[in-house]
């Protein structure tokens, strides 16, 4: 029998075949389509104000602009309709959680906190229920909420610190692995059942420790499920990570550079080529950098960098935008900047800084 999300010719379309998650203002659905496209609903409860409804629309608008939230792709009074995109059930639970604490931490990056962090509000690897969901910057004042056992004992003083956020990730990840699910009153650490990666269990643990203090944030727990270096479909190895300013320093002691946000921007050519010698890496090339741009598993630079050192997808004139400059192909070589780069000789003028003004380096296998 087909059940209807809501009232409505448009609604009417939509036949829900499963659950997906259920909290306190409303539950999400899966709903399939006749031609068969499938999405997720979520109907709010009668107790959903309508402030409070107009409140998540808005932020799960904005979570989806970071990539980190389903796309919203309908809404009426009582419900939403939005983007299904789910992970491969084969998905490795390594994998699922570091895709979870990826987008926390983009989240975290900009001043934002999710607050209800738990297996129903996370569909594949986008967040959904952004009901608690606050702005630093922003909101001061607001009511302490959190589903019990997931909430970190904190949140219950009024709390907002994107540790709030880890709590919930750790118990999700354990619960996730086939822990059992936390109860109210009983406190972190959670312990991921025996047969699961011995590193993972400590991080779970770390994640849910029930003081902050000495609570592991999203963050660190990211960066330490992250590997270091990809590898593009050319077999070379990519690094995730631009060079800091405390490696460049490492390697050249004496060599000028400028510190934004801890990487090393504004360097000069023959100290990038002393620096690339010392470390056995090398520029990417045009296809490289292409590569990178649509598709490698590049991390977000940190939040100071967001505008400066970008990579975003190859436009239509071939250019790739990248540490806030153009690398446009040319026929022996690209151009950085404006400045003529060639396969030979990648680095132009040695009495200046370099116009790409921070590395992400390249190795060959």
């Amino acid at each position: 029998m087909t059940v209807h999300a809501t009232q409505g010719a448009f609604w009417s379309v939509w036949r829900i075949v499963a659950t997906l998650g259920q909290g306190g203002s409303g539950d999400v659905l899966l709903a399939e389509r006749s031609d068969g496209m499938r999405a997720a609903i979520k109907r709010y409860s009668a107790s959903t104000t309508a402030d409070e409804r107009l409140r998540e629309v808005r932020n799960l608008c904005l979570a989806a602009m970071l990539g980190i939230a389903p796309r919203l792709l309908a809404c009426d009074a009582d419900a939403i309709l939005m983007e299904y995109v789910p992970l491969p059930t084969s998905t490795p639970l390594v994998e699922r959680s570091r895709r979870l604490l990826a987008a926390l931490n983009i989240l975290h990056n900009r001043g934002y906190i999710h607050r209800d962090v738990k297996p129903e509000n996370v569909i594949g690897d986008r967040l959904v229920d952004f009901g608690a969901f606050v702005d630093t910057f922003r909101d001061r004042d607001v009511e302490p909420v959190g589903t019990p056992g997931y909430a970190a004992p904190e949140a219950y003083q009024g709390t907002i610190s994107p540790l709030l956020d880890a709590y919930g990730a750790g118990w999700t990840i354990a619960v996730w692995g086939g822990a059992t699910p936390p109860t109210i009153g009983v406190w972190g650490p959670a312990a991921l059942p025996v047969g699961h990666d011995p590193h993972l269990g400590a991080l779970v643990a770390a994640l849910t420790n029930p003081d902050p203090s000495q609570r592991m944030g999203c963050g660190a727990a990211l960066a330490s499920l992250t590997p270091q270096w990809i590898t593009l479909p050319s077999g070379v190895h990519v690094r995730r990570d631009l060079v800091t300013a405390q490696e460049w320093s490492d390697v050249l002691p004496s060599a000028p550079f400028r510190a934004v946000g801890g990487i090393a921007v504004d360097l000069h050519p023959n100290d990038v080529r002393r620096f690339l010698t010392a470390i056995g890496a090398r520029l990417p090339t045009v296809a490289e950098w292409r590569a990178i741009a649509q598709g490698a598993d590049i991390l977000p630079a940190p939040r100071t960098l967001d505008v400066a050192l970008r990579i975003a997808p190859v436009s239509d004139l071939g250019a790739v935008h990248t540490c806030g400059v153009f690398w446009q192909p040319t026929q022996d070589g690209y151009l950085v900047g404006g400045t003529p780069y060639t396969s030979a000789n990648r680095i132009p003028d040695p009495q200046r800084a370099d116009p790409m003004i921070a590395l992400r380096v390249v190795r060959d296998p």
